[in-house]
């Protein structure tokens, strides 16, 4: 379909998504199993294990998007699972992916269907971050919490447990990695 394929600024470059999906495709199929076993944010919390949330920036472009996926994916592959759940989850609601649409063709190339991501609308923190387990934050592309949205709490803040950004540091978050 024309909506999954992304053109290019130079005339008559397209990028098609793959025929087959992830799942012939090795490490890209462990990455897919990884997205659908966390599509459904009612699993994130346990009494048992720390969830481990990455969160891109808030205007949820590509790289956002994208290196928010790849960090929660390989941080996942160095912890034990028994004791730490790692997700990454997107700062836009789900609708809005929609005008992002250079992101969403990127991630369908990659052969990600956007249904397997958790939105900001489709979760909400708890509001005590012990009640159910701990709960951290990673932020990706960004190294400071918006305070615009409704889905983060005043304990987010202290939550943050590292910083995975290019920009200049704006110094709000001390504590992190």
């Amino acid at each position: 379909p024309a909506s999954s394929t992304l053109t290019g600024a130079r005339p008559g470059l397209a990028i098609s998504p793959p025929t087959h999906g992830l799942e012939s495709h090795g490490a890209m199929a462990s990455l897919a199993a990884f997205l659908r076993e966390r599509s459904n944010p009612a699993t994130w919390l346990s009494r048992t294990r720390t969830l481990h949330l990455f969160l891109g920036n808030e205007a949820s472009d590509a790289d956002s998007i994208i290196s928010s996926i790849c960090m929660a994916f390989l941080r996942q592959r160095a912890m034990p699972a028994e004791s730490h759940f790692c997700a990454p989850w997107v700062q836009c609601r789900r609708g809005e992916l929609k005008v992002r649409a250079e992101t969403e063709a990127l991630l369908r190339c990659a052969g990600i269907d956007p249904a397997w991501l958790v939105y900001r609308d489709d979760w909400q923190l708890p509001l005590d971050p012990h009640s159910h387990g701990e709960v951290v934050l990673n932020l990706v592309d960004h190294n400071k919490l918006s305070q615009q949205g409704d889905h983060l709490h005043d304990w987010a803040d202290d939550a943050v447990e590292a910083i995975w950004d290019h920009h200049p540091d704006l110094g709000c978050h001390m504590v992190s990695e």
